[in-house]
């Protein structure tokens, strides 16, 4: 609850730049692949991680808004336009900077481009590789090569040229075997290798259709969007042809071209190049056509290139599994033998040992033989498994045991004695498991190179990940040159496609002017802080704006894991009690310390002892509790979360032992921020300051009732199966808009938009809290601020999230007889590449920009309302600005107040001495999604859901094939254990969900 809002700035919807009056066109057509509910790009429930034969079309593209909206929904009577860019008031200073994006500075206006659709019949069962091998065969080479012209290919269904192809269509007969030399046994080889491969124009490319969209002159339609499709083709097609593709990023495949960091002996770190197609605001400038290449830096774990296959091997189980280390192959012999187990009918039967599982997940990984010299590095294998059978016992499938037909007939022969035989090769890992691959039929390891530039496909280990973001963490001027060498490695002034159509890119980065915004000062209740332009600010001598609402005087600190000393303990429980004092915080008692649970490994057991400990000793219901843990990802905190939480509605807060002993006032501070706002405290808040006349009074950013409203939906760890997404709406509750209640809910499965059930579910517990705080039945106007949605779901926002939110309110005010709230609704998104590089002496002492930079040109929408502001100083690497885009404002929102309003309300995060890079309501609605998974309504023998542990967990579900729960995934979920059950007092019942419980 935030008391009034700005509405001074613009009467009405702004005319804007040059731009379509209305996104609706009559030659719209459903521009995307459509499924489901009608008019939308996807169904509401629509699960990514399902295995799906629809085609999804070409998903590297940056597309604006209307281009993921239906023409259904252009025909529905009540469609809500998207925000049209207002007319801009400068604020701040001006500050020059460059971005990591290449200007498109002209194409062959003369030139066409023709589409094709590509077929093949009988349709193979594998369409992609018979694609790829029809498209590459001299046949269909030599049909094509006759129009003289320089052919685009998707590898899947589309292909560009720059003429069209006599009759519009060429039927070639293929036969992908013709080449291939008669069988060794004499029979005929098989047919079912022969297509018809069809190539059939379908539509002409005039990029004039692109530009006039651009300048506003014409709507979004099908003809744009193929355009942008033939584009991003054909700046992909040189560097595909050159480079190693991984969706929209370059490798490069010369050993010598290539910046390699080692993440651990079998896995290395490879620095590519991002590049993306992006509309832009310059040929509103009249500077460009436009567009614009998006290049980044890329950074990928790949397989270690070229390491013999026993020796990834060995290395490969040793980073997994800490009990594989140090082990010799032999060692790993016994390890990898198959494991006796007795069944009911008292047979032994055989299965796969540990370190097998973890074998297996090697399948598809390629490699080149060694132990015949010519097809040395030449022919690609892959691998199909490891081969596994119960025939061959307790040895394994190893080439010691394993038999195949002997050559000359007479009986069988084992892979060993054939190696030695047929190749004069002498196994080195004769007890080793085979590899099997799908065609070439069992290898042994040691005959087998692993083949460079592939792409390590699981999840990296925490030293992994430790060293992946010591290498990619990179200060600005290093991301520059990195940025500057990718673009080289385009080799556009060679690339002969773009000479084709005449594409030319500007060689440097885009220069543009930025706004740095004022800083705020930060209030206290006894003075003020005043960052500047640093970014950060400390607590000594400050108290915080709001102490706690209740003293303490029923609390304590309790020890588990064994983590501290008694002593220890009350030494630190005092120096926090003293520290809290001094900023404010209301005390009335000591502490009571619980030594008593140290020892106890059920936390869930310790949780409630010490509850019931300290009801004892106070005769009052608990506050909060202290617990002391040594671990931080040993999963007693997830435990300890729940019980607490969920069966008696008491807070906490977990302290790491490391730092009781030390007892330091700065981690006191911080500590303190976190329990005053559990407590219902506030740390400080932002005035809205004029720094030209400080004594003057200003009026805050509010002028009328104002809520804020922060939403965000997070998925469980990949891998970890049958975990629900969890959703969390956060919504103001003071007038500064500084204190956040949260609800949370599970919502299907890797469903991203909120279900309506769930959305009423958060308003009906939410809206009570704030009309008690408010005294009002609602607001007047509220500002809807959204996580982790792309383009393609800004539609399914309006009219889902806030339709539903609109009817509730609707009903309710009906019982008051309130006008109805305008909306604004904010999309928030870091899932972007764009980079700020301000001039040099422009920016922090790193080179990042300073907190405040805003940006909204060059990068931006030619008229649509978005914007990129940078709130926070990175601590290490270089920043990444935060792209914010107005979907709707129904209250004409002057552009300076809202973006000052999202910047400045960034200091008033209440954990934190520094600017966030999110407005808090987002970051509080993150934060309370990851403490609902300690809600889940599972026991504690499901595992973990989330963090270090989970990671394992999906490790081993990947390597043992397994599934963790018995749960059936679908787009229903079961609900989350409510905060505080039948073992709570009213009074926590009542208070906990009133505070910033998550935080």
């Amino acid at each position: 609850m935030s008391f009034g809002s700005s509405q001074g700035g613009r009467q009405g919807a702004p005319p804007g730049p040059a731009g379509p009056s209305q996104p609706v066109s009559g030659s719209a057509q459903a521009l995307v692949p459509q499924s489901g509910q009608a008019g939308y790009s996807t169904p509401l429930g629509y699960d990514p991680a399902r295995t799906s034969t629809e085609d999804k079309g070409n998903t590297r593209l940056d597309l604006p808004l209307e281009a993921y909206i239906t023409a259904e929904r252009l025909r529905n009577a009540g469609i809500q336009a998207f925000a049209r860019r207002p007319k801009t008031t400068p604020i701040g200073k001006p500050v020059d900077l460059e971005v990591n994006q290449f200007r498109v500075n002209s194409w062959n206006d003369q030139a066409r481009a023709y589409q094709f659709d590509v077929s093949i019949t009988p349709a193979p069962l594998k369409l992609g590789p018979v694609f790829k091998k029809c498209w590459n065969h001299p046949d269909v080479k030599a049909a094509l090569a006759k129009y003289n012209t320089l052919w685009l290919y998707d590898g899947k269904k589309l292909a560009w040229s720059s003429c069209p192809i006599q009759r519009g269509e060429e039927r070639i007969r293929v036969d992908l075997d013709k080449d291939l030399p008669p069988r060794a046994d004499g029979k005929p080889r098989r047919t079912d290798n022969e297509f018809y491969f069809v190539i059939r124009q379908t539509a002409e490319i005039n990029l004039a259709v692109l530009e006039a969209y651009l300048k506003g002159q014409c709507d979004w339609n099908s003809k744009v969007l193929e355009c942008m499709n033939f584009l991003d083709h054909l700046v992909r097609q040189w560097p595909s042809e050159n480079l190693v593709s991984i969706k929209r990023s370059f490798y490069p495949t010369q050993s010598g071209q290539q910046v390699v960091r080692e993440l651990s002996s079998c896995v290395w770190l490879i620095k590519g190049v991002y590049a993306s197609v992006r509309m832009n605001q310059s040929v509103v400038k009249g500077i460009g056509r436009g567009l614009g290449l998006n290049v980044d830096v890329a950074n990928t774990a790949f397989w270690a290139s070229n390491k013999p296959m026993p020796d990834l091997i060995r290395e490969y189980l040793a980073m997994v599994d800490p009990k594989l280390r140090g082990k010799s192959m032999d060692d790993l012999v016994s390890e990898l033998r198959p494991v006796p187990v007795k069944v009911k009918d008292g047979r032994v039967l055989h299965s796969m040992s540990h370190a097998f599982k973890l074998l297996r997940r090697l399948s598809k990984l390629q490699f080149t033989v060694r132990h015949r010299a010519k097809e040395q590095n030449e022919r690609q294998y892959r691998i199909l498994t490891f081969e596994f059978a119960e025939k061959y016992r307790e040895e394994g499938a190893t080439a010691r045991n394993v038999m195949i037909p002997n050559r000359d007939g007479n009986g069988t022969i084992s892979i060993l004695e054939y190696f030695k035989k047929q190749y004069g090769y002498n196994i080195k890992c004769p007890d080793f498991p085979l590899i099997l691959t799908s065609k070439a039929g069992l290898f042994p390891i040691d005959v087998c190179n692993v083949s460079p530039m592939q792409r390590f496909p699981f999840k990296l280990g925490p030293d992994e990940t430790r060293k992946m973001i010591e290498h990619t963490a990179t200060l600005p001027n290093q991301r520059r040159q990195d940025i500057m060498t990718g673009k080289r490695m385009l080799n556009w002034p060679e690339d002969p496609f773009l000479r084709q159509y005449g594409i030319k890119f500007d060689e440097n980065m885009a220069k543009t002017t930025g706004r740095l915004l004022d800083p705020p000062v930060v209030q206290f209740a006894n003075g003020q802080a005043d960052p500047k332009f640093e970014g950060r600010w400390d607590l000594r001598g400050k108290k915080f704006l709001e102490p706690n609402a209740i003293a303490l005087s029923s609390w304590g600190f309790m020890i588990l894991e064994r983590s501290a000393t008694p002593e220890h303990t009350r030494q630190f429980a005092m120096g926090f009690k003293k520290k809290y004092m001094e900023h404010g915080g209301k005390i009335t008692s000591d502490p009571i310390i619980i030594t008593s649970q140290g020892h106890e490994p059920n936390v869930a057991e310790a949780v409630k002892n010490g509850i019931n400990e300290i009801r004892r000793q106070t005769n009052q219901a608990v506050q909060i509790l202290f617990c002391i843990l040594k671990w931080s990802n040993s999963g007693n905190y997830e435990r300890l979360k729940k019980s607490a939480d969920c069966r008696f509605g008491v807070l906490t807060q977990v302290i790491l032992s490391k730092h009781v002993p030390m007892n330091k006032d700065q981690y006191h501070s911080n500590v303190a921020m976190k329990v005053n706002a559990k407590l219902g405290g506030t740390t400080s808040f932002v005035p809205k300051i004029n720094r030209a006349k400080p004594k003057d009074p200003s009026p805050p950013f509010f002028s009328v009732p104002t809520m804020i409203i922060g939403v965000d939906v997070t998925h469980g760890t990949p891998g970890v199966p049958n975990v629900p997404s969890m959703a969390a709406m956060t919504m103001s509750m003071d007038k500064y808009a500084c204190r956040y209640a949260a609800a949370v809910q599970t919502n299907g499965f890797r469903v991203e938009l909120l279900a309506p059930t769930t959305t009423q579910e958060f308003l009906g517990k939410l809206l009570p809290m704030w009309q008690k705080k408010a005294n009002m039945a609602a607001p007047h106007h509220i500002i809807y601020f959204r996580d982790g949605v792309s383009e393609g779901q800004f539609a399914q926002v309006l009219e889902t999230e806030i339709a539903v939110i609109k009817d509730w309110f609707r009903t309710e005010l009906k019982k008051f007889n309130a006008p109805m709230p305008k909306f604004t609704v904010i999309v928030a998104t870091k899932r972007h590449h764009i980079r700020f590089f301000p001039r040099q002496g422009q920016g922090d002492r790193n080179g990042n920009p300073r907190p405040g930079t805003l940006l909204e040109t060059e990068v931006c929408h030619p008229f649509y309302w978005d914007f990129y502001l940078c709130a926070h100083s990175a601590i290490k690497g270089t920043s990444r600005p935060v792209h914010y885009t107005v979907l709707l404002d129904e209250s004409g929102m002057n552009p300076a107040t809202l973006q000052m309003m999202i910047y400045q309300h960034s200091y008033q995060y209440m954990r934190s001495t520094t600017p966030v890079s999110l407005h808090p309501a987002i970051y509080y609605a993150d934060l309370a999604c990851g403490r609902a998974r300690t809600h889940e309504t599972i026991a504690t023998s499901e595992g973990y859901r989330s963090g270090p542990k989970a990671a394992e967990v999906a490790i081993d579900v990947a390597a043992f094939e397994a599934s963790l729960s018995n749960a059936k995934i679908g787009t229903d979920s079961l609900p989350l254990l409510p905060m505080g059950g039948e073992e709570a007092l009213e009074i926590n019942k009542k208070f906990f969900p009133t505070t910033m419980w998550y935080i």
